[in-house]
């Protein structure tokens, strides 16, 4: 909404709080030239006087009938001028509009912060993963390492066992020979 249309809305608002039951486009005819909203078109001072009019209906303190009047509802339109009228109605919108931008962005900014979070408990998890599997592996070596080491150790017994076998082997086929 431009500042010109919200200048006619809260004039239009005026009028309405003065005459008490309605107004149209006719109400804000310039004498004598005839002239409406700058219009010297009369259907398209109306046309522009219904969607002006639509807001009356969007902000809830007034009805447009078949009849192209605007009519407001209860006393709704007093209180609504009292309250500052259409100029402070769109600086309203214009700062909840602010607000759920920087409500959405704050959005954006904690999704975005949950998904490098996420990321980095994933690469956590595979760390870990992989430090399990190198102390596996390191374990596996370990077992390895001892048995080795046991068998350089007590390798000698192992060599005196198997002669012994074959010395016993021997004597056996000498005696059942």
């Amino acid at each position: 909404m431009s500042e010109k249309e919200i200048e006619i809305l809260d004039k239009i608002l005026d009028k309405l709080c003065e005459d008490g039951n309605y107004v149209d486009a006719y109400s804000f005819q310039e004498y004598p030239t005839g002239i409406i909203f700058g219009y010297e078109d009369n259907e398209e001072a109306k046309e522009y006087f219904v969607n002006l009019a639509i807001e009356f209906e969007d902000a809830g303190i007034g009805t447009i009938n078949k009849d192209n009047l605007l009519k407001p509802i209860g006393k709704k339109h007093i209180k609504f001028k009292n309250n500052g009228g259409f100029k402070k109605y769109f600086k309203d919108i214009e700062k909840e509009k602010e607000l759920q931008k920087q409500d959405n962005l704050k959005q954006i900014e904690r999704e975005e912060r949950i998904e490098k979070i996420e990321g980095f408990q994933l690469d956590e998890f595979e760390y870990k993963k992989n430090i399990r599997e190198q102390n596996d592996k390191i374990r596996k070596l370990e077992l390895k390492i001892k048995r080795i080491n046991i068998l350089k150790e007590y390798g000698w017994i192992l060599g005196v066992f198997i002669i012994v076998v074959e010395i016993l082997i021997e004597l056996g086929k000498m005696l059942f020979s």
